[in-house]
């Protein structure tokens, strides 16, 4: 094992000397950051937990476009609202641009599927103390039925676990060895195991598509993988691309809402009088019934929290990565082709020249200016491409939570059990630590309306999915 640190070490050092330092010209013209050291780079800078909330602070020190270096590579990081507009809107067409999915008319259709899964959400947890299990169920089943024609309604299906395996496992085993220091790709298997690690996985992925593929166009119904078959007459992508553009939507979807949902617990949690406040405008607004999505345009507080739970505690606070696909110049500083163009999250929804303590969970900010920059599903079109099914995902199911139960802190004999609203977990998506909330339904009729809207409710997933296939084609290029 020291061997091989040696020889990784010798030949990245080798490589960065020889081959990777930059022109002195380029050097001077790349935006301001943190000072690097040789080979290195930032790389001793990056923080245990939580690079974003470094970032940030680089932001703070530096400004609002500001190159890091990991090792050879490059990257430049962006924290303000108005250079990632800039940038990524703007000049969208640089930064590695790609179709645009499931439009806002097109998400609307779907949402006959979010209907019967948020009721089932909202009647399991009668029965359940395990709202982040009910979470990721109702974020899995929604998806893979869109997806693929088949309901998840345990939520610990086999489809559902192995593809949480694989996800589990790139993640985990994701490595920037190889693209701090490219020489280590010249290095033996045996004395890279990290390669080892990583390389089964995205075969295992591509076998899980597959045959998600082949169930989706066995199902009698109509699914995003059927529409998507349809269409790549004219797309012409691979089998393979196409498998993997359905199975990234459930990959995507799925996590991200489960997250969401979490943190709008913890909001809950530490904020009593947020909830008081809905409370007030759910009974005045819809009464004694199921909120709908007819209602949510009547629920400005309501959809109020959505925004500010997306603000606050954003599932991916890093951001998502950009490639400039030419050189370009922005503000006199250079960007080359091929670097790596993140807007960090946590940057942008902390700025205090946008929004007013910004570190506090205070919904009223978007009823005081309802035009305040959103952030949550990125942008330009590489923005998140299922936006509007997040969307409504989210808001039908924080609107039914709240209208059916009191959330609060959860207690342990008469010890109430506190949140640390920073208590998250590490990776890319990023999610409350557990946590424990109590959910008590508020009175004994929604209880009954909870119960009696889910067993009425439709359940056959061809009926629902003949009812969702009404609508705009699943692309809208």
């Amino acid at each position: 094992m020291f061997i091989s640190i040696a020889i990784a070490t010798l030949l990245a050092t080798c490589y960065v000397v020889l081959f990777r330092r930059p022109p002195p010209q380029e050097s001077e013209r790349l935006p301001l950051g943190p000072p690097t050291l040789p080979i290195l780079g930032n790389l001793h800078q990056i923080p245990k937990e939580h690079l974003w909330r470094t970032v940030k602070q680089w932001h703070d020190q530096y400004g609002p476009i500001i190159c890091v270096r990991f090792g050879s590579l490059k990257m430049i990081l962006l924290g303000s609202y108005e250079v990632a507009h800039d940038l990524l809107e703007k000049r969208g067409s640089n930064y590695s641009s790609r179709p645009k999915f499931l439009a806002d008319r097109a998400s609307q259709h779907y949402q006959v599927v979010q209907d019967i899964e948020s009721k089932q959400m909202i009647y399991d947890m009668l029965s359940s103390a395990d709202f982040s299990g009910q979470f990721q169920r109702y974020a899995s089943s929604q998806i893979f039925s869109l997806a693929y024609g088949k309901r998840m309604p345990r939520g610990d299906e086999a489809e559902v676990r192995e593809l949480e395996d694989v996800m589990n496992g790139i993640l985990q085993n994701i490595s920037l060895s190889e693209e701090v220091f490219p020489v280590l790709k010249w290095l033996p298997a045996r004395l890279a195991p990290w390669r080892r690690r990583a390389d089964h996985l995205p075969k295992r992925q591509t076998e899980i598509f597959s045959r998600n593929m082949k169930l989706a166009s066995e199902s009698a119904s109509w699914n995003w993988a059927k529409a998507a078959k349809r269409l790549n007459r004219a797309l012409g992508l691979t089998e393979p691309d196409l498998w993997y553009n359905v199975g990234a939507l459930y990959e995507a979807g799925t996590d991200s809402t489960a997250i969401v949902l979490e943190v709008f617990v913890m909001a809950c949690v530490l904020h009593p009088g947020v909830v008081r406040r809905a409370h007030e405008e759910l009974d005045s607004v819809v009464g004694m019934r199921m909120p709908t999505f007819e209602d949510l345009p009547r629920l400005p507080y309501v959809r109020a929290i959505v925004s500010e739970v997306f603000r606050w505690r954003h599932p991916s606070p890093g951001g998502l990565h950009h490639a400039a696909d030419e050189d370009d110049i922005y503000r006199g500083f250079l960007i080359p082709k091929g670097t790596a163009v993140v807007a960090n999250h946590f940057s942008l929804d902390t700025d205090e020249r946008i929004f007013e303590s910004p570190f506090d969970f205070d919904p009223e900010r978007w009823i005081r200016n309802p035009r305040l920059p959103v952030s949550a599903f990125g942008f330009g079109r590489r923005a998140c491409p299922g936006l509007y099914v997040g969307q409504n995902s989210v808001s039908i199911a924080i609107a039914r939570l709240l209208w059916a139960y009191d959330i609060g802190h959860a207690y342990e004999g008469r010890r109430r059990l506190e949140v640390d609203p920073w208590d998250l977990t590490q990776g890319i998506g990023v999610r409350p630590s557990p946590f424990k909330a109590s959910f008590h339904v508020r009175g004994e009729k929604r209880h009954e309306i909870i119960i009696q809207a889910w067993e009425e409710a439709e359940k056959d997933i061809d009926i629902l999915l003949e009812r969702a296939s009404h609508r705009s084609p699943i692309v809208d290029s």
